[in-house]
């Protein structure tokens, strides 16, 4: 029988079908080489609204990949999708599609059925002495039970079966404070500069210093003056003062205007904007947080699920120009608050801190701060780290394949193993 791996990429808060730019197809190419037995297939979740309570989000999704798993299910001629699937996922999301992947997981292991292995001498599961069939009854949650329960073969029973979520700068646990820190300390320098920048604009036409009680003419201003039409010099003097305050007073009446004639837009817009930070809002509850991580990293040691991270860093050159936060938070600048184990342990060892599951760090050299690293991180020409993180993924997608799943895989009759790898 044929088996079949699928990717499943899922964007994150504002995302688009373009996020993941050609990164699916570039790391089904490379998985395809590495494990040439069983058929790659690469998906985009389509555009989805990122707004509203984020369980619905996460139930439409898990509707959306029950019917394409079925679907592979059903052309692999599958005999049983539950007990021997031909079909192992890897979700792969961008920041928040990497919780809306962890979710999923989550909810498609609370569905989990009885273990075949522990069916026979479960005598729960069996009915009296009518005869009937057993019927199959829920598990308790399987990750209240993940601290004394030894690991299990159970997770085959998943459906869809999910191997693993590989999450690509996602804030598991929380947005890092030194991205509006940083940004903070950049604003200021920018303010400062500007400032000096019009000090220096206002004494070249005339004018006293800014940060002065009033503006008002330099004496013997017209050698420092721009030259007139004709050809002299003419100092702004009170035609320069009107000019100042009516530009000021026009640019406040119009602003007051457009805030009138704009209100329901504008009533519009604060909807809008509440029922997204609705979406993200989890990202504010801390103890959430640590409870999603800490319930997938319980299925990695219960189940085998693999579980990882790659998040994104700028170079040290960026980020030693800090100055102020950089004192108190630290230099090493990330879009996620990533764990303390993670940051000690040398870059080349994989940074795994199996607390938290495995967190892998991504530098990009070129952007010059942490959002621009995190919504560049799948375009090669504003990460130069890009063509690195490709073969990191790939590896660590490989490491986490089934041997035995993947060894009894069997190509479709006329097909040679190895082809027929492309994107649905």
């Amino acid at each position: 029988m044929k088996k079949t791996l699928l990717l499943v990429f899922i964007h994150g808060f504002k995302g688009s079908d373009h996020t993941f730019n050609n990164f699916p197809q570039d790391l089904r190419a490379l998985l395809s080489n590495a494990l040439p037995k069983i058929e790659i297939l690469s998906v985009q979740y389509p555009q989805f609204e990122t707004r509203g309570d984020l369980n619905q989000c996460v139930a439409k999704f898990k509707e959306w990949l029950q019917d394409k798993v079925i679907d592979l299910e059903v052309a692999n001629g599958t005999p049983s999708p539950t007990v021997d699937p031909s079909v192992h996922v890897v979700l792969c999301g961008h920041s928040m599609g990497g919780i809306v992947a962890a979710e999923t997981l989550l909810s498609v292991a609370k569905d989990e059925p009885l273990p075949s292995q522990s069916w026979a001498n479960d005598t729960t599961n069996t009915t009296t002495a009518d005869g009937a069939r057993p019927v199959t009854l829920p598990l308790e949650d399987p990750i209240e039970r993940a601290s004394s329960a030894p690991p299990v073969e159970s997770s085959r029973l998943f459906f869809p079966y999910i191997r693993a979520v590989l999450a690509f700068d996602t804030p598991y646990l929380g947005i890092s404070p030194g991205v509006l820190a940083h940004g903070a300390e950049e604003h200021i320098n920018q303010a400062s500069a500007a400032y000096k920048a019009f000090d220096t604009a206002s004494q070249f036409f005339g004018w006293g210093s800014p940060g002065g009680s009033s503006a008002r003419p330099i004496p013997n201003a017209s050698a420092k003056a721009l030259p007139a039409a004709d050809g002299s010099t003419t100092a702004w003097g009170t035609w320069g003062k009107y000019a100042m305050y009516g530009g000021a007073i026009a640019a406040v009446a119009g602003a007051a205007g457009a805030a009138y004639l704009n209100y329901n837009q504008i009533q519009e817009g604060l909807l809008w904007a509440g029922s997204h930070l609705e979406f993200v809002g989890c990202l504010a509850r801390g103890a959430e947080l640590q409870k999603r991580v800490e319930s997938v990293v319980a299925l990695t040691k219960t189940h085998g699920i693999g579980f990882a991270n790659f998040y994104g860093a700028l170079d040290e050159k960026i980020s030693s120009k800090t100055q102020y936060a950089g004192a108190v938070l630290g230099q090493d600048r990330t879009f996620c608050v990533v764990p303390k184990a993670a940051r000690k342990q040398d870059p080349a060892a994989g940074n795994t801190s199996r607390s938290k599951g495995a967190w892998v760090k991504c530098v990009n050299s070129v952007a010059s701060d942490e959002l621009k690293a995190h919504t560049s991180m799948f375009a090669p020409q504003w990460n130069r780290d890009y063509h690195a993180m490709l073969p990191r993924a790939r590896d660590q997608i490989a490491a986490w394949v089934d041997n035995e799943w993947y060894e009894s895989s069997m190509p479709a009759e006329g097909q040679a193993a190895g082809l027929g790898a492309t994107e649905v």
